[in-house]
């Protein structure tokens, strides 16, 4: 099963990111080198 998910970055990303990774979840590239959605 594949989930996107579309986060803006700053405050909101850094809050969701850390309840994400709680679960799991991590973005497969590193959202501060890239400029890419993830």
């Amino acid at each position: 099963m594949k989930l996107t998910l579309a986060l803006s970055k700053g405050r909101i990303f850094e809050e969701t990111a850390e309840i994400l990774s709680k679960i799991g979840i991590r973005p497969l590239e590193d959202p501060e080198k890239s400029r890419k959605l993830i």
